[in-house]
């Protein structure tokens, strides 16, 4: 059994990943609430969970009561975090701690009323500055309404960019509101963020609903997530190395900030099975890898539409250097990474990834994953309120 613990950051959801491999590892036990999960730790552990389920196909889900009385309640906190919620989609069962009970139906029903109110704009605020929104292909919640036209005859038609530089805004306002902030994006910063969003979640819906080939993914998963944190409740020297050094380099230079985190993520063969038109095997070499990361992620300066032009990497990464921004990306068995406060784009042939590992520019070998994972941390000014 794979035993998520309380006290999780992306260093600890990787070290999981030697546990899936582990035929025994079909079931999984995960908390309701996580500690040090800021700054790309609840990101990651959605992406575990991702791997986890498509690695086992008939994985079952652990709840850590046995009681009938409690087993409503521990179910229904457990949809109200983000993790859990993912965690009930993809599993293939639920059961009590003594793996004698199937409660998958009573989840069923929590974890579909949650889907229905996050469709309906009503985002919980039980785990604070924090947002999902989620497209669970194997329910009715397939296509959200704020991520695709719904209407007559309309039904997985991805909205314009307008739309989503109007939601990343509203989702953000939403955030600070919980801190008794106001943030005020500038134009550009505004503009840019909501076509990059539009791009990745575009190609998301494009290419991770289906393997490379062809067939659907099972209980396939695609969202975005937003979170605010604030320094003073962030264990920095829990997190990861990589992120600490970002965070104090742009807490330099921009001075009082909270960081904003966004995550794209989906379970679909990911960046390099995409760039390759095949699933990683022995025989890919780690520079094949890093070269299909970089093709897929260029395809977005082919997009064409009435409403917007195309981005390809170079414009996120403008965007990026603008923001005082970092970028980390992991699929099959890369994890990419780049400081744009400490290592701003200089130049439109300056289109490196770091290596997540050991940042350096020597790519080294992660643990393969499933999906995509792409965050971005972005530093939002507070002026004189702390």
């Amino acid at each position: 059994m794979i035993k998520v613990p309380k006290t999780l950051t992306l260093n600890e959801v990787e070290s999981l990943y030697a546990l899936i491999k582990n035929p025994t590892s079909q079931e999984l036990a995960i908390p309701t609430d996580l500690h040090c999960s800021q700054l790309g730790g609840v990101g990651g552990l959605i992406q575990l969970l991702v791997t986890w389920s498509k690695r086992h196909l008939n994985g079952c889900l652990l709840i850590h009561t046995t009681r009938d009385d409690l087993i409503g309640s521990y179910l229904r906190n457990l949809a109200h975090s983000h993790h859990g919620l993912i965690a009930m989609l993809l599993s293939a069962d639920i059961r009590t701690a003594n793996r004698q009970q199937s409660i998958l139906p009573e989840g069923f029903g929590i974890y579909d009323q949650v889907l229905k109110k996050m469709v309906g704009g009503e985002y919980d605020q039980r785990s604070g500055p924090e947002i999902l929104l989620i497209c669970a292909d194997d329910t009715e919640h397939a296509f959200i309404p704020q991520f695709y036209e719904l209407g007559a005859g309309i039904r997985d038609q991805v909205k314009g960019q307008r739309e989503f530089i109007d939601l990343a805004d509203g989702l953000i306002l939403n955030l600070s509101k919980r801190y008794k902030r106001s943030y005020h994006l500038d134009d550009r910063l505004r503009e840019n963020l909501g076509t990059t969003l539009y791009e990745l979640f575009k190609n998301t819906h494009q290419w991770a609903r289906h393997e490379v080939d062809g067939e659907e993914v099972s209980r396939s998963v695609r969202g975005i997530r937003f979170e605010l944190t604030r320094l003073a409740q962030l264990n920095l020297g829990r997190q990861p190395l990589r992120t600490q050094a970002y965070v104090k380099a742009a807490e330099e230079k921009r001075g009082n900030v909270d960081f904003l985190e966004i995550t794209l993520f989906d379970s679909g063969p990911g960046l390099v099975a995409r760039g390759l038109g095949h699933r990683v095997d022995e025989a890919t070499s780690l520079d094949s890898e890093y070269a299909a990361v970089v093709k897929c992620l260029g395809k977005y300066s082919t997009s064409s539409g009435k409403d917007h032009r195309g981005i390809g990497l170079l414009e996120v990464m403008r965007t990026l250097t603008n923001a005082d921004a970092s970028l980390r990306i992991r699929t099959g068995r890369l994890g990419l990474f780049r400081n744009f406060v400490t290592d701003p784009l200089r130049d439109d042939g300056d289109l490196w990834l770091f290596d997540w590992f050991t940042e350096s520019d020597r790519i080294t070998e992660g643990h393969t994953v499933e999906g995509l994972l792409l965050s971005i941390l972005i530093p939002i000014d507070l002026g004189g309120k702390r």
